[in-house]
């Protein structure tokens, strides 16, 4: 009000009415005030993606409606700042100019970056009347206490993996369990596991048991989801075993190569299709080779024996 008081002063020593006036205009630009007369502001669309308690960012609601006097240069001269305090230092981490008369309504978004450092600040919404003497404070509205980090301090990616009980062999159940080894914090909510490549999960749950009913190659895939809605997803192949002719080549691989799964020695040379380079040939390179070894051997038990 010293304004309005140098004002009335001077009226009683200017004799020139008409500069009287506008000097009087100019003064009394900021004695009159506004306020706040309504409305509110929120914290949405909170993103803390490891779960630390720490928002990376988030977004503010504004809905606030207010009464300001603009100086007689300006009709829209009010402004929207978002401040935060910590450890009692005040910081305005966000300006809106040039504020529609009467109110105001929409979204600011916020990152960890607007802010100073990685801490707990409190925050509030005030909207200012800036005026050719100064500026007025109209009012606002609280929105709590916050904690925020950068970022590039949020880590998103989960790293899950698992491993299974061996040898996998046909028509056996094979105990299949998941780990995660990410930094965040959230809590694994969900373990979905596709063992036929299907698509659709055929059990759920960190530890799981599953009988394969076919031998060979087979590709497993685990997707977890954590409580922040995030998925991820790792495969891994395996091969299941089914061994008839107990060779050591399970029955798949013989049949993809031509060998009888229910004969150890498809050609009958005296070597089990697991150690034959060459396990459907009697001739060259393995077998002729083979025979010769053997033949050599059964020539030098002889030698022993007359000896």
């Amino acid at each position: 009000m010293g304004f309005c008081y140098l004002a009335g002063h001077l009226t009683c020593r200017m004799r020139d009415r008409r500069l009287l006036v506008v000097v009087t205009l100019i003064l009394l630009a900021g004695c009159t005030g506004g306020s706040v007369t309504g409305g509110s502001a929120a914290i949405d669309d909170r993103v803390d993606r490891d779960c630390d308690g720490r928002l990376s960012s988030f977004t503010l609601d504004v809905s606030l409606s207010y009464s300001d006097s603009a100086d007689v240069f300006s009709e829209t001269d009010a402004v929207l700042r978002v401040e935060a305090v910590n450890s009692g230092s005040k910081t305005t981490v966000r300006t809106v100019d040039d504020l529609p008369p009467g109110g105001v309504e929409g979204r600011i978004d916020l990152t960890g970056s607007d802010f100073p450092s990685t801490g707990e600040f409190r925050l509030q919404v005030v909207v200012v009347d800036k005026d050719l003497l100064g500026a007025e404070r109209l009012g606002g509205d609280s929105l709590g206490i916050v904690s925020v980090e950068p970022r590039g301090e949020d880590p998103a990616a989960l790293a899950p993996t698992f491993d299974w009980s061996k040898p996998v062999k046909r028509g056996e159940a094979v105990t299949f369990v998941a780990a995660d080894r990410s930094n965040s914090e959230c809590t694994i909510v969900d373990y979905a596991w596709d063992f036929d490549g299907d698509g659709t999960a055929e059990q759920r749950g960190q530890r799981v048991n599953y009988t394969f009913e076919s031998d060979g190659r087979h590709t497993v895939e685990l997707t977890v989801e954590n409580s922040r809605g995030i998925e991820k997803t790792v495969s891994r192949e395996l091969v299941v075993v089914f061994d008839p002719d107990g060779d050591g080549v399970t029955s798949a691989f013989e049949r993809a190569r031509g060998l009888d799964p229910h004969d150890a020695d498809t050609d009958d040379d005296l070597f089990t299709d697991g150690i034959d380079p060459a396990p459907t040939s009697l001739l060259f390179p393995t077998g002729l080779l083979q025979g010769a070894l053997v033949v050599a051997l059964y020539v030098g038990v002889l030698r022993i024996i007359e000896e």
